[in-house]
């Protein structure tokens, strides 16, 4: 049964690269995210001209984020909580810097894109040190982001502790945020296998950090090679792959975890499991935990999920 599920997977995911790719230019999806507080964003159309920077779900590897010759300014000494009630926990490695979702949210958005366009990640720290003093702070969006890296600043030599916390994305679970249960409606899978919410979860991961194979789903839906009562069974989750047979494979893949768990109650994303993992809304006070596959099995490399991300979003009550 083992080898049945993680052969599923294989195939699930060369369907899901075939579907995600006609899915994010076919124009025919409505999208509909929702907000930190809980609302929805108006629905948009996926068509072919807005998705065109979408519609990649192939590996374009990127150089990743390690400590360097760059010139910084300051010890590293762990800063003070950037507000009263931190949602995150990001660790610096000499100590846990206690940040708040806003800030996760931009410093992740900076890092992705800086990985996704080939950017400075120094310069990344600095536009983040430089929005934290920003009053009446908000998320970046992935354009945004781009035009602070490459802003030129009078003083662009950033903080140690500022780079460090660009460097400590592509580190295992150094970041963990504690985010709200909202009453969400449920919403059925469309015909490509995916529900609205799965499908804005896609586009907005994409969009800031660029394409990645994905699978898990198909359309008129899955029914085997997972977990029973497994969220790919609803539309409401994606796989994200990670080849193991580049070791730099899997910073790249906790830079988007980490994007995914600080954008998490955006997209009201309820599961993240990767590298011998998993992060739930329903527990994030926990953080990351160890993932043990139900099955027990602790040898297969895709039911530990060491060669991709699963998440899933939240199901949302049922209408009455």
């Amino acid at each position: 049964m083992t080898a049945e599920r993680a052969h599923g997977k294989r195939s699930q995911r060369a369907v899901g690269i075939a579907v995600a790719a006609v899915l994010l230019a076919g124009g025919a999806v409505a999208v509909q995210a929702t907000r930190s507080d809980g609302s929805a964003t108006p629905p948009g159309s996926v068509g072919a001209a807005d998705a065109s920077g979408l519609v990649d779900v192939s590996t374009r590897d990127r150089a990743i984020a390690t400590r360097s010759t760059a010139r910084t300014k300051g010890p590293r000494v762990v800063p003070a909580a950037t507000t009263k009630k931190p949602e995150c926990q990001l660790d610096l490695g000499y100590g846990v810097w206690a940040i708040d979702l806003t800030a996760a949210r931009s410093l992740t958005m900076l890092a992705a894109v800086a990985y996704r366009d080939g950017l400075s990640y120094v310069k990344a720290a600095r536009a983040f040190e430089h929005g934290l003093t920003k009053e009446g702070r908000v998320p970046l969006r992935a354009d945004q982001a781009r035009s602070e890296i490459r802003f030129k600043r009078l003083h662009p030599v950033p903080r140690t502790t500022s780079l460090d916390a660009v460097y400590a994305l592509f580190r295992p679970h150094t970041l963990t945020c504690v985010t709200p249960q909202r009453g969400m409606p449920q919403q059925l899978m469309a015909s490509n296998g995916l529900t609205l919410r799965t499908i804005a979860m896609i586009r907005g991961w994409a969009e800031a950090y660029g394409g990645r194979p994905i699978g898990g789903f198909a359309p008129g839906g899955v029914s085997g090679g997972h977990i029973e009562n497994s969220a790919h069974y609803d539309g409401r989750a994606v796989d994200i792959f990670f080849s193991l047979s580049d070791p730099d494979n899997k910073a790249r893949g906790w830079l988007l975890a980490h994007w995914l768990i600080a954008h998490a109650d955006y997209y009201q994303i309820a599961t993240l499991i990767f590298d011998d993992t998993v992060w739930s809304n329903v527990n994030s006070v926990m953080g990351w935990r160890p993932y043990v596959h139900p099955s027990g099995d602790s040898t297969n490399v895709t039911l530990r999920h060491l060669d991709h991300i699963h998440a899933d979003v939240v199901r949302g009550y049922a209408p009455q």
